[in-house]
C-alpha cells in the first residue's frame, strides 16, 4: 500500500490531513450524490492516494484544491474506487448453481404465465444482468417454457451503465463463455484494440439498465418497467465489501425487503449475511453465496419493493 509522509499504521492518510479528506469526501458527496464515509475507509484512503499521486499532487491538501478546481474530480475518485472487473458468467460454480438449479426451480414455481423478476445490483457494465438474460434464452431454446421476464441492471456509475447500454464487449469478457454460447448470442466485431464482441438485440432488451445507489435507502427505480411486486432473484455480488459494517446492514435490509418469499439471494464468496439478515434466508451453498428468502411461495404476504 503506498502511503503518504505521516500516515498511521494501516491507513493512507497522515493523523493533520484527516480536514482535507472531510472535505474531499464533502465534494463528492455534493457532486455524485454518494457518501464515501459509508464505504471502508482503507478502500477510500488507497484509492484517494493513488489518485493524488497520479494528478502529482503532494498531499491531500493539493488533492482537495484540484477537486474543489476540477469538478470531474469528484467522479474520477469515485469511478477509481469502485473499479468495474467483471466478465460473463464470472466464477463457474456460481453460475453453475444459477442455471441448473435456481432458475429451473423458479421457472416451476412462477409457471409459464407469470413474471419473473430479476435485479443485477451493482451491475457494473451489464455482464452480470446480461449473463441471466443469456441463460433464461438459452432455456427458452432448449425448450423451458420461459415466463415472461424483467431483468434489471443497477450501479452508480453512469459511464459503466453506458458500456452495458452499447452491449459490446473486449474478447476477455468471454473468457468464461463457451463458444457454442458466444457462437449464439454475440457477434464478433473488429476494433482498434481486437476483436470486440456485441451482444444480440434479443438479449439487450431482455435487460433495464438504471442508476441507482443502493445506499439511498430507496428499492428499485421507479419506471414503466419497474416491478410492483419483489423480484425473484437478486444478485448483489462483490458489492458489500466496499462497505463498512453499518452500510453493509442498511444495504441487506434493503435487499431482503426487495424478495419476495422464497426467492433467492446471491452474494459474492467473500461477502456473508449479517446476524440480523440471517434469520430471514436458509443457506443454499454458502460457497457460491446464495441463500433463499423463507416462508415458503413465490406470491402474497408481502409488501412490494422498497420505495
Amino acid at each position: 500500500m503506498t502511503t503518504l509522509p505521516g500516515a498511521s499504521a494501516g491507513s493512507a492518510v497522515p493523523r493533520d490531513a484527516e480536514p482535507c479528506l472531510e472535505q474531499i469526501f464533502q465534494l463528492v458527496r455534493e457532486r455524485e450524490g454518494i457518501d464515501l464515509r459509508a464505504y471502508r475507509r482503507g478502500t477510500v484512503e488507497r484509492r484517494a492516494t493513488q489518485r493524488l499521486h497520479k494528478l502529482g499532487c503532494s498531499d491531500y491538501r493539493g488533492y482537495a484544491r484540484r477537486m474543489a478546481e476540477d469538478e470531474a474530480e469528484a467522479h474520477h475518485l469515485l469511478a477509481h474506487i469502485t473499479i468495474k472487473v467483471s466478465r460473463f458468467f464470472r466464477d463457474a460454480d456460481v453460475f453453475g448453481h444459477l442455471r441448473d438449479a435456481v432458475l429451473p426451480d423458479l421457472v416451476r414455481q412462477i409457471g409459464a404465465d407469470g413474471e419473473l423478476r430479476v435485479w443485477s445490483a451493482g451491475c457494473g457494465n451489464g455482464e452480470e444482468p446480461y449473463s441471466m438474460a443469456v441463460f433464461l434464452a438459452d432455456m427458452s431454446r432448449e425448450g423451458w417454457p420461459i415466463p415472461a421476464a424483467t431483468i434489471w441492471g443497477t450501479d452508480i456509475d453512469e459511464e459503466a451503465l453506458a458500456v452495458a447500454t452499447r452491449g459490446l464487449y473486449p474478447e476477455g469478457a468471454l473468457a468464461e463463455t463457451s463458444p457454442e454460447l458466444i457462437a449464439a448470442y454475440w457477434a464478433r466485431r473488429p476494433g482498434r484494440l481486437g476483436s470486440q464482441y456485441e451482444l444480440s438485440d434479443d438479449i439487450r432488451r431482455r435487460v433495464v439498465f438504471a442508476r441507482h445507489d443502493l445506499l439511498s435507502g430507496t428499492g428499485l427505480p421507479a419506471g414503466p418497467r419497474s416491478p410492483a411486486i419483489p423480484c425473484h432473484l437478486v444478485l448483489c455480488r462483490n458489492v458489500l465489501i466496499y462497505f463498512q459494517r453499518h452500510a453493509q446492514e442498511q444495504v441487506l435490509q434493503l435487499l431482503t425487503h426487495s424478495l419476495a418469499p422464497g426467492g433467492y439471494l446471491c452474494l459474492g464468496e467473500a461477502e456473508q449475511l449479517t446476524k440480523a439478515q440471517a434469520g430471514h434466508y436458509e443457506t443454499i451453498d454458502r460457497r457460491a453465496g446464495l441463500y433463499r428468502r423463507t416462508r415458503e411461495g413465490l406470491s402474497g404476504g408481502s409488501t412490494g419493493v422498497v420505495s
